[in-house]
């Protein structure tokens, strides 16, 4: 199933408890690469990706797996895979940058590959 989740924090892992599996996909800022640059990584990678680096939202998404993981151990997915688009500046209401908008097919053919291996 696909949902559009534009959720911070804690409400992700209303849509993640019970799931099998997930791929997750959030604008990021890595410092090192150029907006519209493609990240995937798996959860384990999260906490590597770096002080400094940011998820769109309030609470992070490692921060966010790594609590549903403390409180909800057997409901979390066995596997989730997050691909991070990489962003320049954002400001509530605004569009997607040109860069942003013309990574967009290359993550879909991401997500579809990762939904093969799955």
């Amino acid at each position: 199933r696909v949902v559009l989740a534009e959720v911070t924090g804690l409400g992700l892992l209303d849509e993640l408890l019970g799931v099998e599996a997930a791929i997750l996909v959030d604008a990021v800022r890595s410092g090192v690469k150029v907006p519209g640059s493609l990240h995937l990584l798996r959860e384990e990678d999260l906490a590597t990706f770096g002080p400094g680096s940011t998820s769109a939202h309030s609470l992070g998404v490692a921060e966010t797996l790594s609590l549903g993981r403390q409180i909800y151990p057997e409901e979390m997915p066995a596997k989730i895979i997050l691909i991070g688009i990489e962003v320049g500046e954002i400001g509530l209401g605004e569009s997607l940058s040109s860069e942003v908008s013309a990574c967009l097919p290359s993550a879909a053919q991401m997500i579809e590959e990762q939904l093969r291996k799955l």
